[in-house]
């Protein structure tokens, strides 16, 4: 019996995070994986079975000739396991913290088994809430790139207050405005929760984030990209467990959707494999992901955008060969209205 570790061996190939144990593949693919000096990831659990016959069924040998040539391929020298480091020995997490963040939990899925419900958008990567505004007051964000998908899948303004959000920042520098957004937002009836101090993660617990220095939102992240950073502890949540205990005890119905934008700052590297092994990504309909592709070391890649590309095809090709699976990738990112733009724009009326 052998591995295949060819699966995320393609996926090593761009971030080099991911490695599942299962059954013996064929010798081309084996000897094609094994072609790659790379270092295999921690597994995070094995992929539904059917996604793996339907993988080396119909998959292999079209990789095998897009992957093979070192030439056009990409190399990673190591695994950037930026959250497992993070998760490492993180100094304690106050009680005002956890008080927190449990009270915000609560007011989720309070709203949750209210059955007020209709569709939940995630907001992965909050910031400073400009997303969640767009949400519910696409009129005073024209233009905005993201009011057509809202609009498609959650329907006009009128609506909106059937949305559920959820949303996740680790940065604590926000919460100030964060708490003024979502006191606002729910003063006016709109179902909205930020979980601050909180980053999407592969495990609950607590993890160690470096805040931008200077005011700075460019190094902020599980990584101390800057001198400048200071170090905070922050809440650590398993985004497959939380997905899974949302879809428990919300009452859908057959148009309802689950929409999420992911903007984690290279935590999605372990994020997204984790999501997938376990289940939980199958059940978001659609999802908005930016790449932050300076967390892994690529080599003989023309552009970015190549490495992109290459990812984005292995999720695809894993989640659209399950007949179970529903989630959809979507090539956006609305950045509009950022850096504090949306200052100026009232809150709705309560």
């Amino acid at each position: 019996m052998g591995s295949i570790n060819f699966i995320f061996k393609i996926v090593l190939c761009v971030s080099s995070l991911f490695s599942i144990q299962s059954q013996s593949i064929g010798d081309k693919c084996r000897e094609w994986a094994k072609s790659y000096d790379v270092i295999p990831y921690e597994t995070f659990g094995r992929l539904p079975q059917n996604i793996i016959e339907q993988w080396e069924a119909n998959s292999c040998n079209a990789y095998i000739k897009q992957f093979a040539n070192k030439n056009t391929g990409l190399e990673i020298e190591k695994a950037s396991v930026i959250v497992d480091r993070a998760l490492k020995n993180p100094e304690p997490l106050t009680e005002d913290q956890l008080k927190r963040h449990h009270s915000q939990l609560n007011k989720f899925f309070s709203y949750i088994e209210s059955g007020i419900c209709k569709h939940i958008y995630l907001d992965m990567g909050t910031n400073v809430g400009v997303q969640l505004r767009k949400l519910y007051q696409p009129d005073s964000f024209p233009g905005a790139h993201v009011l057509p998908l809202f609009k498609e899948h959650f329907g006009d303004t009128s609506n909106r207050k059937s949305v559920c959000a959820l949303g996740f920042e680790p940065n604590s520098k926000h919460n100030a405005r964060l708490d003024l957004v979502q006191n606002a937002y729910q003063k006016a009836g709109f179902p909205m929760v930020i979980l601050t101090e909180t980053a999407v993660s592969i495990a609950n617990g607590k993890m160690t984030f470096y805040n931008g220095g200077n005011g700075e939102d460019l190094g902020a992240s599980l990584v101390n990209w800057s001198g400048r950073s200071t170090k905070s502890t922050v809440i650590s949540l398993d985004i497959d467990h939380l997905i899974k205990k949302m879809m428990n005890h919300w009452n859908t119905t057959d148009s309802s959707k689950v929409v999420a934008k992911m903007d984690i700052e290279g935590a999605e590297f372990n994020v997204i494999p984790h999501m997938l092994s376990k289940g939980s990504l199958c059940m978001i309909d659609y999802m908005m992901i930016e790449w932050h592709f300076r967390f892994i070391n690529a080599r003989k890649v023309s552009s970015i955008f190549q490495s992109q590309d290459i990812f984005e095809d292995v999720i695809n090709s894993l989640t659209e060969r399950s007949s179970d699976c529903k989630f959809k990738l979507i090539e956006l990112d609305d950045e509009s209205y950022s850096g504090g733009k949306d200052n100026s724009i009232a809150f709705p009326s309560s």
